[in-house]
């Protein structure tokens, strides 16, 4: 480390002899007092990394993990398990569902055949039909006014 006149560091800096240099100006004391504030940031950075680096070696190495360590492990692993089986039980449901509500849209007679023939059979019960009516609504109004006029009957 090299210390010039008016008590400026520059150069290599000896950390063990920072506190043996005496500043001549301010701006001197003021770059002394940066380099003793990074120090101390620098070694308290040191600190935290070789904790944090003890807790992934306890980690990854189960023999130098506590009991209670061990313990919270196992139970994060099964909680992990578990998570896992209902997302995919909720997504097998799901399929299943999608699969039955794919296949019951298949079985749905809506063909144009099928369509022409509910038409006519609701033209004959005497409804005014609606060209954009599926199946279901064709026969639900077909059975209305059969049902309709099986009361005017009676």
């Amino acid at each position: 480390m090299f210390v010039s006149e008016d008590g400026t560091v520059t150069g290599s800096v000896n950390v063990a002899r920072l506190d043996e240099v005496e500043p001549k100006t301010p701006e001197a004391q003021a770059q002394l007092d940066r380099l003793k504030a990074d120090l101390d940031a620098g070694r308290e950075q040191l600190a935290r990394d070789e904790e944090r680096l003890a807790e992934l070696s306890r980690r990854q190495n189960p023999q130098l993990r506590t009991d209670d360590e061990r313990s919270e492990a196992e139970n994060a692993g099964r909680e992990s398990s578990q998570r896992q089986q209902a997302e995919a039980d909720r997504l097998a449901a799901e399929r299943q569902k999608a699969e039955q509500q794919r296949q019951q849209s298949t079985n749905v007679p809506d063909d144009e055949a099928e369509l022409q023939r509910l038409r006519a059979e609701a033209e004959a019960a005497g409804v005014t039909v609606d060209k954009r009516w599926a199946a279901d609504r064709l026969r639900q109004e077909t059975e209305q006014a059969k049902a309709a006029k099986s009361q005017k009957k009676g």
